[in-house]
């Protein structure tokens, strides 16, 4: 993380003559770049440098129309899915009517076995005669075996390429989450309470995904790097020791480092 930098000569020397300081140093704060998480225009970008600004408050809007429309195109596609998708009911109840018919050609055609069995037994009707009703009785059969496997085939094919049609549904709203997320992140949320040290935009210009949009530091706490020379030093070593406190001093949210 980078540090924003304010100069600073600390102690002059005691002689009046003397130029030398005896120590100098630099205030450090921990400084942050805001960027944008998408690329659009720039519709609103409310940080004022030198302002206060606190964290969580939406310090800009990038224009997100673009990304709208794409969810609105996947959200189409999603929806003529379905209309792709075949409905197997009116095939089925077509064979399934077909299927009932030939049942009842069945069961008119044991009737008739029944009838001419009786026949034969009285000398009334030849053997051949109840053959034929007998094969006519298989052959419906066949047909109404045929027309089960066609139910079946005909359940399984529709589903199958239900199936495939409908496994398209899934990435597609995966794509329609990451859309929302984008969506979410046209408003840039400061990420801290700070100041903003510098502007690098202005509203409708068009901005790209992490290109800086302004820079904000914490100044509530700032760091003194100070670099001494080895006398004075040895003194405040000294007088630190002996007011018995460390080295690292807080005083008014001011951390003070010495450094030789």
């Amino acid at each position: 993380m980078k540090r924003f930098i304010w100069l600073l000569i600390l102690v002059a020397g005691c002689q009046s003559h003397d130029r030398r300081f005896d120590a100098s140093g630099v205030f450090e704060a921990d400084e942050l770049i805001v960027s944008s998480e998408i690329s659009g225009r720039i519709q609103q970008l409310s940080v004022i440098e030198g302002d206060t600004i606190s964290k969580g408050k939406v310090a800009a809007v990038i224009d997100a129309e673009n990304i709208v429309l794409q969810k609105e195109q996947v959200e189409s596609s999603i929806s003529a899915l379905q209309q792709k998708t075949n409905d197997v009911a009116p095939q089925v109840q077509l064979l399934q009517n077909q299927l009932a018919v030939q049942q009842s050609q069945i069961d008119n055609l044991e009737k008739e076995r029944k009838r001419f069995e009786n026949l034969v037994k009285a000398d009334a009707a030849t053997p051949k005669q109840l053959d034929d009703i007998t094969a006519q009785i298989d052959v419906v059969v066949k047909q109404m075996n045929v027309t089960r496997q066609q139910i079946k085939v005909q359940s399984t094919s529709t589903s199958t390429a239900n199936r495939s049609i409908l496994s398209e549904k899934a990435p597609l709203e995966k794509r329609i989450a990451q859309l929302n997320d984008q969506v979410k992140r046209a408003n840039v949320i400061n990420p801290i309470n700070g100041t903003v040290l510098t502007k690098y935009a202005e509203a409708g210009e068009i901005t790209a995904a992490g290109k800086p949009l302004y820079k904000i530091a914490d100044l509530s706490t700032i760091t003194l790097r100070a670099y001494a020379r080895t006398k004075l030093w040895l003194n405040l070593k000294a007088l630190i020791k002996s007011l018995k406190i460390s080295t690292a001093i807080i005083f008014r949210k001011i951390r003070l480092r010495l450094l030789l």
